[in-house]
């Protein structure tokens, strides 16, 4: 077996008959079985095998790219070419993509071009004035543009010259009384009659977060939030300033109905000692839910947002008046001026309802007509209706036996009894005359 062994490996000098292409097979092949064994067939030749004689070290070379290096000098040079063009742009008077050259001044550079100025100009606010104020009998709370006054009537305080004031006057036993003015002068003085009555009243209560905030109403501490104030006039705003230590001041512009609680709760601001506090913020509420909030000044209008399930918040310069204005569809209007002295506010605008006015309408016809006046029959002709609401109501007028129909507008006016007839015409009609 060794001696077969040593017959099948190929020695050197067979490498060339291994590298031979081989004789194609012959055509016909013997299918017969073989009595002995069948010898192991050899590993197929193989063409790219080189012979080792001429197997030789080639020595191999690392290949070098310079794109990387090409690509960076190329943007160092667009860098370079883009800075020199940028620079003479800057430094010529020639307005870009205009060939004739127009001139545009002396030149200038960005930092000069965009430098914003070291201070912004504001318009100085205006001239103040004294304002006396007396009241008869004397005593009475007041407050002047949104802030509560110390000191009871007679007093002075200090307001805007040419700016809406307004100054509301509070006495127990009487009938609060405002006045609305504009001052001319450096000075002027406003005395008031109070009358005697019984006012209704309500409650508020006042909630704070944090709590623990002094309430003083009517220039004297009354309590510590939570606290409910009571005896407050019915239609007529209220105002009454929050202090904690550590925290903002807060006044609040409020009014209650007849015999009706509500609540409030004010967020009191942190005191931030690195910066002093030149914005107030005003936050507006309305009733009814949804108004407009304008800005009035100079006699133009600028609105700031509408009330709904969110307030509308207003910020004013501190130490400049603010005057708002709150309107809604189908009511009155409220407008408010405020002398910004705190850092926030809190404002309800309570705008007055739609006045109602009456009138009365009287139809006269024969009693066979059915009458129906905005779509509520009314009795037998002739009827008189009082207290009818002055404007446009719809008339409506069935004969029931031939059920003709008619309809027609009728307006009534305010204060005032309309007289309207009802006949049939020979063909059937109804007209009303």
């Amino acid at each position: 077996m060794a001696h077969d062994d040593d017959h099948r490996k190929p020695r050197m000098e067979d490498w060339g008959v291994l590298n031979a292409v081989p004789e194609p097979p012959p055509e016909e092949i013997d299918l017969a079985p073989r009595s002995r064994p069948r010898a192991p067939e050899q590993p197929p030749p193989n063409s790219l095998l080189p012979d080792p004689d001429m197997l030789v070290d080639v020595p191999i070379k690392s290949h070098r790219s310079y794109a990387g290096l090409v690509f960076l000098v190329v943007i160092a040079l667009g860098g370079v070419g883009l800075y020199f063009v940028m620079s003479r742009d800057l430094e010529s008077d020639r307005v870009r993509g205009n060939p004739e050259g127009i001139q545009l001044g002396t030149p200038q550079s960005i930092t000069a071009a965009g430098a914003a100025p070291e201070e912004i100009e504001i318009a100085p606010p205006p001239k103040k004035a004294l304002l006396r104020l007396e009241s008869d009998p004397p005593g009475a709370r007041v407050v002047v543009n949104g802030n509560p006054h110390g000191s009871p009537t007679p007093t002075a305080v200090q307001t805007f010259v040419g700016q809406p004031v307004r100054v509301h006057m509070y006495l127990d036993g009487h009938a609060p009384l405002m006045k609305a003015l504009t001052i001319t002068g450096s000075e002027e003085t406003l005395k008031l009659a109070l009358e005697k009555g019984k006012v209704e009243t309500g409650s508020l209560e006042v909630n704070s977060d944090p709590p623990g905030a002094f309430i003083t109403y009517g220039g004297v501490v009354v309590g510590e939030t939570p606290f409910k104030l009571e005896g407050l006039p019915a239609g007529h705003p209220v105002f009454f300033r929050l202090q904690k230590e550590g925290h903002e001041p807060h006044t609040v512009r409020y009014e209650v109905g007849a015999g009706a609680e509500r609540r409030i709760g004010v967020r009191m601001v942190p005191v931030d000692p690195d910066n002093a506090r030149a914005m107030a913020t005003v936050t507006v509420e309305s009733d009814p839910l949804v108004a407009r909030i304008d800005r009035v000044a100079g006699g133009k209008s600028d609105r700031e947002g509408s009330t709904g399930s969110r307030p509308v918040q207003v910020f004013a310069r501190i130490g400049y008046p603010l005057v708002l204005e709150a309107s809604a569809r189908d009511y009155g209007k409220d407008r408010v001026a405020i002398d910004v002295v705190d850092p926030n506010y809190t404002v309800l605008m309570r705008l007055p309802p739609p006045k109602k006015v009456y009138g009365g309408l009287k139809i006269t016809g024969p009693k066979s007509l059915t009458v129906y006046v905005d779509a509520e029959e009314q009795d037998a002709l002739p009827i008189e209706l009082k207290n009818l609401l002055a404007g446009e109501h719809d008339l409506v007028v069935v004969e029931p036996e031939t059920k003709t129909k008619a309809k027609f507008k009728v307006r009534v006016g305010e204060d005032a009894t309309v007289t309207k007839a009802l006949r049939l015409t020979d063909d059937g009609r109804i007209v009303l005359e």
